[in-house]
């Protein structure tokens, strides 16, 4: 299976197949879909589409950080409390 087969052919407006597993309305999320091609692009071992899957990894690396941000960001979580929670978990509480 290509990477144009997972992602449900060349511009087509078909689905990813995915739709079978999580049911008609699901659609994944982007961290499931980095898991997916980073998954994929070890299973393969032609290196043109390990080169395809890399740069998809890539890109959706970022939409993953992007998306952890705004969500962090409608939490009103900010990065000294990450900072906090990480000393925390380091310490073992308070």
């Amino acid at each position: 299976m290509s990477i144009m087969d997972m992602m449900g052919g060349a511009g087509a407006p078909q689905g990813t197949g995915m739709e079978e597993d999580l049911g008609p309305s699901a659609s994944p999320s982007f961290q499931e879909i980095l898991n997916m091609l980073q998954a994929k692009s070890v299973e393969t071992e032609d290196p043109e589409e390990q080169a395809a899957l890399a740069k998809a990894v890539a890109a959706v690396t970022v939409l993953v950080a992007v998306q952890s941000k705004q969500e962090d960001a409608a939490m009103g979580t900010t990065p000294a409390h990450k900072f906090v929670a990480r000393q925390q978990g380091q310490s073992g509480g308070y």
